[in-house]
């Protein structure tokens, strides 16, 4: 098992932050169902990036291949179905109850952009 230590040096050094924020969107609105027959909303969250282009790499240090190499990766980066290739990167899954839910105000919908932030003791989720 492992020894608990304090992260204070850490802290104060800067390296780790008090605050995470980062901006999500609205990917899955679904009703669900509670193992106690409880009625809610799972509500998903996640990010959208870019694909990073394919990288190639020669074992040995061929000089054609050293020449033929940045044009292929050129030419693949300029492929407009390649460069536009998103991922989607899940964040954050919220369940919400039936009465949480109808709270709500305003209802978030498919495609919202929302704004996370985590603290050490709280969790924010703004609409943009």
């Amino acid at each position: 098992m492992g020894v608990y230590k304090p992260l204070g040096p850490l802290k104060a050094l800067g390296v780790l932050k008090m605050e995470i924020e980062f901006k999500a969107t609205l990917v899955g609105k679904s009703f669900v169902s509670s193992p106690l027959g409880e009625k809610g909303i799972k509500i998903e969250l996640a990010e959208t990036k870019s694909m990073p282009p394919p990288v190639f790499m020669s074992k040995e240090k061929d000089e054609l291949a050293q020449q033929v190499l940045p044009i292929m990766q050129q030419v693949i980066e300029a492929m407009p179905f390649i460069s536009k290739a998103k991922i989607e990167i899940k964040r954050l899954t919220l369940w919400l109850t039936e009465q949480e839910w109808e709270q709500l105000y305003p209802k978030p919908e498919l495609g919202d952009e929302i704004t996370v932030k985590i603290s050490a003791k709280k969790i924010e989720i703004n609409p943009e």
